[in-house]
């Protein structure tokens, strides 16, 4: 066996050369330098700074701050990264700590510009919207006094944030930290009232779909979301589930079992089951106030007398579904498009595990706040890294995908090995001979850089 010479060369080595990718995107398409505008700095280490140290980490998967530990001596992320000085992890958690409501408006106008300026593709639905969903996430912090950890409706002690995902992509349009008691709809207007505006900043042209769960049943969402078609000219509609809110459910069945007959609306599908979908209009105000109006809602009913085993059942078993919708399609398109929202599921987990943020650092609610806020500006530059780097011809994964998931994008293009160079006063990274990812390493640097 051939023996090898162990050598050490004047030169630097780093296994995360995405983190250039990530620094230009943050230059080009946002503007958190801003911030050293509006706050005096101390300590010589600038608040942009601290931000961007923290968003490198995120999308290296790491969100504890006592992972800023040896990053003075890291001399590529500070140059990837564009800092005038590294803090320390100590630095990191108390500037956060001091400022973190200041810093949390910043960076969620970053990601909103960020989505604006590096103008990702958004899939549409058949409909010809982009779907923007909304949905609530447990992230269990059991065990831990930090400051709004509460019991949730799962009786689990933790968080219950509320999020907007963007297109069939999955961008994350806005990601509120809430304590786990808080009910979904609660606070659910305002946040409505601030996805409007950002879905128009950044893609003014296209017609916005909201999909919601029954959580969000309410008549005060119907009137934001068309009062919401001022400000957004393309057009927003909305597709809610329905919250029946009736505690005698076998009453409300055979009321409905009722009207499906009398519209003939029943198919048999197979011995044993049919099924009824069909829609109305039904009349809703907000309680005590004559705000609201006429609203078309879809109904489904299924009886199965037979199971899919075959086994005959003693009794029938109805189950009901119902959603609200401002959308003039047909029922059974609208249920489709409601179905297509389960997809949020999957970006979730993507935000708990890839990012490593289900367990919040801090124990500070405003801190974690910020931490959230920081998490959101790294998914989407990984998830624009995926969609632009690793789906196509040129990239190194061969199966077919709209885009990838965010450990992946880690995996292929942020955890890339390569020789970091100073050179006659010009900064180099070079990649080895065989390496598969470095022709669109540099497509992607050299786009956002130049373009």
């Amino acid at each position: 066996m051939e023996r090898f010479i162990i050598e050490q060369g004047n030169f630097t080595l780093t296994s995360t050369a995405g983190l250039g990718l990530v620094g230009i995107a943050l230059e080009k398409y946002t503007n958190i330098r801003f911030l050293d505008k509006k706050l005096t700095y101390h300590h010589g280490i600038f608040h942009s700074d601290i931000l961007k140290t923290y968003v490198g980490l995120l999308c290296q998967g790491k969100s504890d701050f006592e992972a800023a530990s040896g990053l003075k001596e890291d001399l590529f992320f500070q140059q990837a990264m564009g800092l005038s000085s590294v803090p320390s992890h100590a630095r990191l958690r108390q500037r956060m700590d001091e400022y973190a409501s200041i810093y949390e408006t910043t960076i969620i106008q970053s990601y909103v510009d960020f989505l604006a300026k590096a103008k990702p593709k958004f899939s549409k639905t058949t409909s010809g919207h982009i779907p923007l969903d909304i949905d609530a996430t447990l992230l269990d912090n059991s065990y831990s006094k930090k400051e709004g950890v509460t019991a949730s409706y799962k009786r689990i002690h933790g968080y219950m944030p509320l999020a907007a995902y963007f297109g069939a992509e999955g961008y994350c349009l806005g990601f509120e930290l809430r304590p786990g008691n808080q009910h979904g709809q609660t606070g659910a207007k305002a946040f409505l009232k601030k996805l409007i505006k950002r879905a128009d900043q950044v893609s003014p042209r296209n017609k916005i779909l909201f999909r919601m769960d029954a959580a969000h049943d309410a008549t005060e969402n119907f009137i934001e979301l068309e009062a919401g078609n001022e400000i957004h000219a393309a057009g927003i509609d909305y597709l809610i589930r329905w919250n029946p809110r009736n505690k005698l459910l076998k009453e409300e069945k055979d009321y409905w079992y009722q009207v499906a007959t009398q519209k003939e609306a029943w198919v048999k599908h197979r011995e044993g089951y049919k099924e009824a979908i069909f829609d109305i209009t039904a009349e809703r105000f907000i309680k005590g106030t004559q705000d609201g109006g006429t609203y078309r809602r879809i109904m489904r009913l299924r009886e199965f007398t037979i199971d899919e085993n075959g086994q005959e059942l003693m009794f029938p078993e109805i189950t009901l579904e119902g959603w609200w919708t401002s959308l003039d399609l047909p029922c059974g398109e609208v249920i489709e498009l409601y179905n297509a929202r389960g997809t949020s599921e999957q970006f979730h987990s993507e935000f708990k595990t890839d990012l490593d943020i289900e367990r919040l650092p801090s124990g500070k609610f405003a801190t974690n706040s910020l931490v959230f806020s920081c998490a959101v500006l790294a998914y989407n530059i990984l998830r624009w890294m995926g969609q632009n780097g690793l789906v196509g011809r040129k990239a190194p994964i061969r199966n077919p995908a709209k885009r990838r998931r965010i450990k992946t994008v880690m995996q292929h293009l942020m955890y890339v090995a390569a020789m970091f160079i100073k050179s006659g006063r010009r900064l180099k990274i070079k990649f080895s001979c065989n390496s598969s990812i470095s022709n669109i390493y540099q497509e992607l640097y050299y786009r956002t850089a130049y373009g």
